[in-house]
Parts: C-alpha cells; structure tokens; sequence
C-alpha cells in the first residue's frame, strides 16, 4: 500500500495554474494575487499547500502542466481566471481533482468557486430601489459580462422583468 502513495510532501500540494500575460493590467494583476493569496489561505486551512505554475506564454503549456504535475504526484489543480472568456481546457485531466476560479474557463464538467454574481447584483439593485431610486442602469463592458457567464446583465433583466408596470425604470 505505501508504495502507491505519494510521498507526504507530494500529497499535499495543490497546484495553482496561473495564465495572464506578463503585460497584463495592474487591475488583472491585483485581482490574481487576492485569488492566488485566497486560495493559499484556503488550501492551508484544509491541510495543503498552494504551488504557483505558469501557462501560456513564457510558463508551461496546458499538456506540459499535465505532465509534470503527473510526475511530481500532484493530483489537485486549481485554474485561475483566463485572460478569455470561454477558452477551453485541451486536456481531459481525468488524472487529476480539478477546479476552477470563475466562469472564463469553458467547461461543463469543472468544480467551480465564484461569487453569487445574480445575488450581489439583485442585492444592489433591491438596496437602491429601497432608498428610492428609480431609474437604474448597469453600465459594463460586454467582455466583463462574458467573464461571468452574463449572469450581471441576467440579474438586470430578471429584475426589471419583475418590476415591470412599476414606477422603477432598468
């Protein structure tokens, strides 16, 4: 039985695949590190620890990452967001316990953490009718809503489709 199991060490790192260009925006920059930072605190909280692969670019392709965490015993991956929404995954990682941040990644089969998007938007938008707004917008870019699945602009429409023959315009 030992001999099939990974080494202590082994068996507890988790991988962190990260894939934005190195001229990316501080904006993106600062969002990476508070999901990389929540997802360390989180791993070590469970008993892990959080090792950061590059992709793309200068790093690792996605077969090449496959590979060596393979060799190295790694069994657990964690995505970070893309740069695009909707890039697919090339490998199967049938090999491995994996999950992603956000919605970018497209793939039905993914364990995902994200935020409630529709309910932090619904929030806001209940929270401004409540202080007697009425005429409501949303302004946001379309690859911003790409990013999460459209579920913003889902949560206006629903909204105003239930306040429609109301005073509140949306």
């Amino acid at each position: 039985l030992r001999g099939r199991q990974p080494s202590g060490r082994e068996a507890h790192v988790l991988a962190y695949a990260e894939s934005y260009p190195p001229n990316a925006t501080r904006q993106n920059l600062e969002s990476l590190r508070r999901f990389r930072e929540g997802a360390a605190a989180s791993a070590a909280r469970h008993g892990y620890r959080l090792e950061v692969f590059r992709m793309g670019g200068s790093g690792l392709s996605e077969a090449r990452l496959e590979r060596v965490l393979h060799a190295r015993g790694i069994r657990g991956v964690v995505f970070a967001p893309v740069p695009r929404p909707g890039t697919p995954l090339k490998q199967t990682w049938s090999n491995h316990a994996v999950a992603a941040l956000g919605f970018s990644l497209a793939s039905a089969t993914l364990h995902r953490a994200v935020n409630h998007q529709i309910h932090s938007i619904r929030l806001a938008l209940k929270s401004l009718l409540a202080l007697g707004y009425r005429r409501i917008g949303l302004v946001i870019s379309r690859a911003h809503d790409e990013r999460v699945d459209h579920h913003w602009l889902s949560s206006v429409l629903l909204t105003r489709h239930e306040h429609r023959g109301g005073d509140a315009r949306f």
